[in-house]
Formats: structure tokens, C-alpha cells, sequence
């Protein structure tokens, strides 16, 4: 809801968001590696913005966030794969801290629920 929420405060800046499914095939997905098996990743939203810009962004709290490190390196590495070939991609974990939503953009993904470090930018300065 929070992250809705921040979508409607940006409507000059947004064309279109969706909320993504999950579990069918009908729904975007992402697929990634889990201990040598592989799984389907459905992040959360994908937002269309005016510039030309599409986020892929996946919101997460406290257990969600800590347990995200494989979806969140297969986003990245997708949004490069996908930018490579011509598209214009940025995305990633989303949590709120303070009151504040944060996104961490970087290959490898770290999370620390008592203290965001400087891979978590806050979401208002990349959107």
C-alpha cells in the first residue's frame, strides 16, 4: 500500500503501473537459480514512466527482504542483460525504513533490517 501510495504522489511523471501476478504464466517473471534449482521470480510492479523509463520493482519487509538476495541479484542482472540490448530498465528491492521507501539497486544484494547501508537509496531520488 505504501508503495501505491508513493506511485500516486508521482502521476506527473507516471504513464502506466501494474500490479504484477504471481505463480502463473500469464504474469511476468524472472527466472533465477535457489541452491542449483531453478524458480520463477514475479516482481511486484512494473511502472512505465514518461522519460522512457520502466521500473521493476519487487516491495519487501523484514523476513521478505532478508530472504531476498537471490531475486533481487536476478533482477539486476536482468535489467543490465535487458538495458544491453537496447531497453531502458531500472528497478529493484523496495523496503521502507522511517517511514521512507528505499531501493537497492546494486548486483549484490545486501540487507540489514537494523541499519540500511549505502546500497539502499532512497526511492524518491531515482524515481
Amino acid at each position: 500500500q505504501a508503495f501505491e501510495a508513493f506511485l500516486e504522489t508521482k502521476t506527473e511523471q507516471i504513464q502506466w503501473w501494474y500490479k504484477n501476478g504471481v505463480s502463473k504464466k500469464m504474469y511476468f517473471a524472472i527466472k533465477y537459480e535457489k541452491q542449483g534449482y531453478p524458480y520463477a521470480f514475479y516482481p511486484d510492479y512494473i511502472v512505465q514512466f514518461i522519460d522512457g523509463r520502466i521500473g521493476i520493482f519487487d516491495t519487501k519487509g523484514g523476513s521478505t527482504a532478508e530472504h531476498a538476495t537471490e531475486r533481487a541479484e536476478a533482477l539486476q542482472t536482468y535489467i543490465n542483460i535487458e538495458n544491453k540490448k537496447g531497453k531502458n530498465l531500472f528497478g529493484g528491492i523496495v523496503v521502507m525504513e522511517n517511514n521512507i521507501l528505499r531501493i537497492n539497486q546494486k548486483g549484490e544484494y545486501t540487507f540489514n533490517a537494523k541499519v540500511l547501508n549505502s546500497d539502499w537509496v532512497f526511492l524518491n531520488d531515482v524515481c
